[in-house]
């Protein structure tokens, strides 16, 4: 599958062409990783989901907490160790920053930069707030000209339900989306569509009725 046919193929979510994506960056937050393991334990997972079947890998999460000393080196090992499975590779940025860079600072003309030549076929904003995300679309872009697109935390609150276990709806942890209703939320997508996003869903504190909420959103 090559980037000009992964471009066309998810324009939309409404085009209704369905990727099972591998998300496998999560262990960046870990001291345990050493920088000359990283490369190996990503390549690694990868080739084990490649082999399960998935279609798409977004290795995700990057861009905040690192295993290399500059978040941008942690992104250009994530995107070449994942695209080892022969499988189109996004790159989930988080935390992204209202002044419209990555969370330390880095701009996204830096980081597009840092990953020319390298195997990436779009990138993502996600688990950022959606006024972090409608600061920095923007930017990136400017800075990038293949598919871009965001899926927001809605300030999720990682605190214990009491009344878990008490039936199936009951979620483990409080879901306090506040002002992010699924109306709201729709909105800021608006946003970022006609900002350039072409990807658009929802991290931390989504519901379904926001991800319906997005429908008439992507549709084109």
């Amino acid at each position: 599958m090559t980037s000009r046919t992964v471009s066309r193929g998810i324009l939309f979510l409404s085009a209704m062409v369905l990727f099972v994506v591998a998300l496998n960056f999560p262990i960046a937050q870990s001291t345990a990783v050493d920088v000359p393991d990283l490369r190996e334990e990503l390549e690694g997972q990868a080739r084990v989901l490649a082999a399960a079947g998935v279609d798409v890998m977004l290795p995700e999460y990057l861009g905040g907490t690192t295993v290399h000393d500059k978040p941008i080196s942690d992104c250009i090992t994530a995107v070449d160790a994942c695209a080892a499975a022969g499988l189109p590779v996004f790159l989930g940025l988080c935390n992204v920053s209202e002044k419209g860079t990555l969370m330390r600072g880095e701009s996204f003309q830096e980081l597009v930069a840092a990953l020319k030549g390298h195997p990436m076929d779009g990138i993502l904003l996600m688990c950022s707030k959606p006024e972090e995300i409608s600061a920095c679309m923007p930017n990136l872009r400017k800075s990038y000209d293949g598919p871009i697109g965001a899926y927001a935390n809605l300030n999720y609150a990682y605190e214990k339900n009491p009344k878990w276990g008490s039936s199936p709806d009951e979620p483990l942890n409080v879901l306090d989306f506040g002002e992010y209703t699924p109306k709201r939320y729709a909105e800021f997508a608006d946003q970022w569509k006609e900002m350039g996003a072409q990807i658009i869903g929802g991290c931390c504190g989504t519901t379904p009725e926001h991800i319906e909420a997005l429908g008439p959103v992507v549709k084109p």
